[in-house]
């Protein structure tokens, strides 16, 4: 568990006294014995070493110390959006465990065309900091602003991952770090742009070597729908 280090001279007859504070494992629980084994790794020669360990007379009842359980509660996202542009999504993440969620972690966004999460087929299209902690019980909503895959288009579900890089511990609670808007969003292409060219005025003579001035007027063409 931990090591202390005693330098000096310990004369015949005398003792030494130490208090020291140790992290116990995190998963730790139960009863246990604190031993003490003094080594002095052939530094120092004794003419007796079966009694350089030491046990305590009592046990000490370990029991496992609160975490947090962090978990994405709801997913707000729009119901249509435009391949290449921003859409706005609103999530909320809260802290079911009995500890705290203390530290930064990152919340991270997909794009599914189902309801089932597949980081390695789902589209990645950006993540949030958090970085001010989660006391228990407590929560935040935030909304943030995502761009959407240029030609991307069709149905797609939006998935939110909090706790993405396990920065907080949860103690194998992670399952519910996944949470998603049951309603798909609509992602359409936008209407396509036929850049046209316009007016181009030059002037009617010029100098060799001189600089002359051209104007010319641009215009975006839209296909026009016709209804049936």
């Amino acid at each position: 568990m931990g090591r202390v280090y005693h330098s000096g001279i310990l004369s015949p007859g005398a003792s030494y006294e130490v208090t020291e504070s140790f992290e116990l494992p995190i998963d730790l629980a139960g009863e246990y014995y604190v031993t003490v084994v003094n080594t002095t790794n052939s530094m120092v020669i004794e003419k007796v070493e079966d009694n350089n360990e030491g046990v305590a007379g009592n046990s000490s009842n370990i029991t496992l110390s609160p975490v947090a359980d962090l978990v994405v509660a709801t997913v707000d996202a729009p119901i249509s959006a435009i391949s290449g542009q921003l859409f706005d999504v609103t999530w909320t993440v809260r802290n079911a465990g009995a500890g705290e969620g203390s530290g930064a972690w990152r919340d991270v966004f997909y794009l599914s065309r189902d309801q089932i999460f597949d980081p390695s087929n789902d589209v990645y299209v950006g993540f949030v900091n958090h970085s001010s902690g989660l006391s228990a019980d407590s929560s935040y909503t935030k909304t943030t602003s995502l761009s959407i895959p240029t030609g991307l288009s069709g149905p797609f579900y939006v998935f939110v991952r909090t706790n993405s890089g396990a920065q907080v511990y949860e103690r194998g609670a992670e399952a519910n770090n996944l949470g998603y808007d049951g309603n798909s969003v609509s992602v359409i292409l936008p209407e396509p742009v036929d850049l046209v060219a316009g007016t181009i005025v030059v002037p009617p003579s010029g100098v060799p070597g001189g600089s002359v001035t051209i104007s010319y007027t641009g215009a975006a063409s839209f296909p026009v729908k016709v209804a049936a």
